[in-house]
């Protein structure tokens, strides 16, 4: 019980760190748009780990991060991402979160 709740204490602290390093690559690493398919394996990481709704706000916010790299993709300077590569990062974000939602653990898990 300690162990876990360690366990999902560092990943609270550790996750936005990795979605903050994840969005910064796909802005302005050299990878192209192709970058935020990175989002895929976080959210399967908080299914693993954390609840049910944080695997639903894990997604949210995958999808936000994914949308805030499509705007800046239109000023100058940055890689482009178009329209179907856009739609098909968030295709797939929505697929893992739906399917990651049954393997998360249920919020209140029964009493032993």
């Amino acid at each position: 019980m300690i162990r876990e709740r360690r366990l999902e204490n560092a990943f609270l602290f550790l996750i936005p760190l990795a979605l903050l390093a994840i969005f910064l690559l796909d802005v302005l690493g050299p990878f192209g748009p192709g970058t935020s398919v990175l989002y895929v394996p976080m959210i399967l990481l908080v299914s693993k780990v954390l609840p049910q709704p944080a695997v639903v706000y894990m997604g949210v916010c995958c999808a936000v991060f994914t949308f805030a790299s499509f705007m800046l993709s239109s000023v100058e300077g940055f890689d482009s991402m178009n329209a179907e590569q856009f739609a098909s990062i968030l295709i797939a974000i929505a697929a893992t979160t739906y399917l990651s939602f049954g393997l998360a653990r249920p919020r209140n898990p029964p009493a032993e």
